[in-house]
């Protein structure tokens, strides 16, 4: 029997571990899957947990992560809410410059202290838990953030048990990690540097990218002497997990390209593949789209347009006012087309707040999940996500959206997909999605269509499973 556990240590990623646990709990006898819920996810999913069917091994009433490090995060989040972006930025900034200095010394070695005794403690209580219910396999989310994950990779090192990182979303790349935070740049001595940050910058033991560090330094040590920090942080699968399952040859070449081990590397494919592969066969796709079109009342003489509708204001890319003037953007020229008009809002969104836009707009906010409706749609709309190559792999001709400066660089090696980052063009290149036919040959070859896109994922899951477990 394989005793597997899934540490869910993300919000964001909760619900589709879950999901991953049903469908693999379903078609796998030989298993029994527990969870591991740290504070947040089970603060943002409560009444979800609460009718959970799965064993819980950790008591969610204990808070085993509190201390003094954790309740500064708290403070930053706090602060994070209240400040704008621009002057959240400049103050970070500042505050780097004031934490490198002489003054700061004792703090930081202090600081150093104390994440390595709360690792330590968290040990001590995991390890019981791991040992308690004969965990013999660990699903993790990565291999480079903080929090219990440093736990479950050292413990697992101790205890030989193999860890999986399961594809559940795109992986980021370096660029869109360096964009999307304010890493701890390196200094050069200076009259008044700490010390300790000299020195830390000499002694650390991972890569660092365009001189910025992943890591503050007090985490980075404490990690370093924990023994758990990743070669690699820019990289997913550089650290101490023994399986990164992705979904495709070209991915799977370009980490290797990175550092990655090929021996490290599983071609499972995305588990909701599966699931859209099953709707995506033309009679499936049929049942429910007249399913979807008698729910929603929409006519069956027009095209179904689906968007994805971005998080800007959510993610802290935007202030709420530019985040509004985007969603208005969007739904107002999407509305203007007079096509069947569906809404996919994340799963962390809050549909209260987006409630509006049936009312105002043409337009229906889906409540079923992307996964369960995208075959339908005729064309797709979204930022960079890895919904964007669901779409490519149901045939589905798809835009995204780029008026936000991401400019990120992760589909261009994708030709089906068009990405727009002039507004003026949006409109244009919609009517030619409706109107064009699409060749998507080239993207399936890339994107590994005949090998993963055969509902067969979690079979290959299973495979695995048995693989790392007996050898």
């Amino acid at each position: 029997m394989k005793n597997i556990l899934i540490v869910a240590n993300q919000p964001q990623r909760f619900l589709d571990q879950l999901r991953f646990a049903d469908i693999l709990s379903a078609q796998y006898k030989n298993c029994t899957i527990s969870f591991y819920i740290n504070k947040e996810v089970n603060k943002l999913h409560s009444i979800k947990i609460k009718d959970i069917k799965f064993k819980i091994i950790n008591n969610l009433n204990i808070d085993i992560d509190n201390n003094k490090i954790f309740n500064i995060n708290e403070l930053k989040n706090c602060i994070k809410s209240k400040l704008p972006i621009l002057c959240l930025d400049y103050t970070k900034q500042i505050m780097i410059i004031i934490r490198s200095s002489i003054l700061y010394t004792k703090q930081l070695k202090k600081q150093e202290k104390i994440i390595y005794n709360n690792f330590k403690i968290q040990h001590n209580n995991i390890i019981k838990l791991v040992e308690k219910y004969n965990i013999n396999i660990i699903f993790l989310n990565g291999d480079r953030h903080i929090g219990c994950e440093p736990i479950f990779l050292k413990i697992s090192n101790e205890l030989n048990i193999p860890t999986i990182i399961p594809y559940l979303a795109d992986f980021a790349d370096k660029e869109r990690l360096l964009r999307s935070n304010i890493m701890v740049n390196k200094i050069k001595t200076k009259l008044f540097t700490s010390k300790y940050i000299l020195n830390s910058q000499n002694n650390l033991n991972y890569r660092v990218e365009n001189n910025k560090y992943y890591y503050s330094h007090p985490m980075a040590n404490a990690l370093q002497i924990f023994e758990v920090l990743t070669s690699n942080p820019y990289v997913m699968g550089s650290g101490k997990s023994d399986i990164l399952c992705l979904n495709n040859k070209y991915y799977k070449n370009l980490y290797i390209k990175n550092g990655v081990s090929k021996d490290k590397i599983s071609l499972t494919g995305d588990f909701a593949y599966d699931n859209l592969y099953y709707l995506n066969k033309n009679k499936n796709k049929k049942i429910l789209k007249e399913e979807l079109l008698k729910k929603y009342n929409l006519n069956s003489g027009k095209r179904n347009i689906i968007i994805a509708l971005p998080q800007l204001a959510e993610h802290g890319f935007l202030e709420w006012d530019e985040h509004w003037k985007e969603i208005e953007f969007l739904i107002t020229t999407l509305s203007s087309l007079q096509q069947n008009l569906l809404v996919s809002l994340h799963p962390k969104t809050d549909i209260k707040q987006y409630e509006f836009l049936e009312l105002k707009y043409n337009c229906k906010i889906l409540d079923e999940r992307l996964s369960d409706v995208l075959p339908v749609a005729d064309v797709f709309i979204a930022t960079f996500s890895s919904t964007v190559v669901w779409a490519v792999l149901c045939g589905i001709k798809t835009i995204v959206v780029d008026f936000y400066n991401f400019n990120y660089r992760m589909y261009d090696f994708l030709t089906s997909i068009k990405i727009v980052r002039d507004k003026t063009k949006f409109n244009d290149v919609l009517i030619d999605a409706l109107n064009k036919e699409m060749d998507f040959r080239l993207d399936w070859e890339l994107l590994s269509r005949d090998d993963v896109f055969d509902g067969k994922t979690i079979q290959r899951y299973i495979d695995l499973i048995d693989k790392v477990s007996n050898e």
